[in-house]
């Protein structure tokens, strides 16, 4: 999906801008829910992979999905510290169970 065609779930506006979520999207991987929304991102960096998902919540959440050297559940600046840090890897294959 080009980037200027994603439409991006509001709760996941809530937590990062629309040119943050472009930028994260020429690697990462996600999922559209019924509405055409994405609501799922998956992300991987040679340091750590995570999911930016939406939730109860009021605004989406970015939990590991492996690395035991950070929090489980991350907040925007702690996501963007180490995003910065790491080198983005593609994601070819993702299955969701």
């Amino acid at each position: 999906m080009q980037k200027n065609k994603i439409k991006y779930h509001p709760k996941i506006l809530k937590l990062f801008a629309k040119d943050e979520l472009d930028t994260l999207a020429e690697k990462a991987f996600h999922s559209v829910d019924d509405d055409g929304f994405v609501n799922i991102i998956v992300v991987c960096t040679d340091k750590i992979s995570v999911e930016i998902f939406v939730s109860s919540e009021e605004h989406a959440l970015i939990e590991r999905l492996d690395s035991e050297k950070v929090p489980n559940r991350l907040t925007k600046e702690e996501f963007w510290d180490i995003f910065s840090r790491s080198k983005a890897q593609e994601i070819r294959c993702v299955v969701i169970d």
